[in-house]
């Protein structure tokens, strides 16, 4: 087997040591600065963007409060808003309350005013009948012809 040749030990060492010595030069001077430089302006970035989120949560923070004010503010200013529409609306059913109170309060008075003359008009019917009606219900009592069977027969 070559591979545990002894002889070859040596220039398989020397070429070992010469290609990792190429390679940790090659890492060391110019693969690992671009890393690094990559490395820091990946960090300076991620640092500004931590700063403006920082920033905006500020903002949101303020807004937040401001958001809250305003609420609050139409919040109070709706609840005053109810408040004048509903004294205004009860004092409009106060006043047609009021108005529908006159007009049944004149209407009432009115019918009572005719009703008080109907009951003159059958007052005096009911005299002027009265007569009559007396002779009438004499008449079907005695059950004797009366002045109004002599007239119909006649």
């Amino acid at each position: 087997m070559p591979q545990l040749d002894a002889s070859t030990y040596l220039s398989q060492l020397f070429w070992l040591g010469v290609s990792f010595g190429l390679l940790y030069v090659c890492m060391h001077f110019f693969i690992v600065p671009k890393v690094k430089t990559i490395f820091k302006k990946r960090r300076y970035f991620l640092e500004e963007k931590l700063e403006e989120i920082d920033v905006f949560r500020g903002e949101i923070e303020r807004l937040e409060k401001k958001i809250e004010l305003l609420s609050e503010k139409s919040h109070q200013r709706s609840s005053e808003t109810l408040t004048e529409s509903q004294n205004q609306y009860k004092e409009l059913i106060k006043e047609e309350e009021k108005t529908l109170q006159r007009i049944s309060d004149e209407e009432l008075s009115i019918f009572q005013k005719n009703l008080e003359k109907m009951e003159e008009k059958i007052e005096s019917d009911l005299k002027k009948k009265q007569k009559d009606i007396a002779s009438l219900i004499v008449q079907k009592l005695l059950e004797t012809p009366g002045p109004l069977k002599k007239g119909k027969s006649q």
